[in-house]
């Protein structure tokens, strides 16, 4: 099974080793209008790299569908520290700063979430 399909079935409810380690956030994206195109392209390249980092376990961009020039990205990491790698990477970075101009508010919202089950 590729590295994808191991990514896959964690999110889907497989045995997580150290789940509890696990940190695990929602960023939700308004593009304004005019950079819709942009932010997807950037969203497109950041899942490449973040998909290659050690201790990313899965990065999951979505168009939300209910709301033009919207996005979701679910993201797993091993730990908070591979999520502070994450942040501070320079494609984060990079990325994070072209959101200053081309999303509403400047940035993205980032939830922290938990499962339930």
């Amino acid at each position: 099974m590729s590295c994808r399909s191991d990514r896959i079935i964690h999110v889907i409810g497989a045995a997580m080793p150290n789940k509890k380690e696990y940190k695990t956030v929602v960023a939700v994206i308004h593009a304004l209008p005019q950079y819709d195109d942009e932010v997807e392209k950037g969203l497109s390249d950041l899942a490449i790299q973040v998909r290659a980092e050690p201790g990313n376990v899965t990065f999951m961009p979505y168009r939300n569908v209910s709301e033009s020039h919207s996005y979701i990205v679910y993201e797993i990491y091993q730990n908070e520290t591979a999520f502070l790698q994450h942040v501070n990477a320079h494609y984060t970075r990079a990325f994070n700063k072209m959101l200053e101009t081309a999303a509403k508010g400047g940035k993205s919202q980032v939830l922290e979430v938990s499962d339930i089950l």
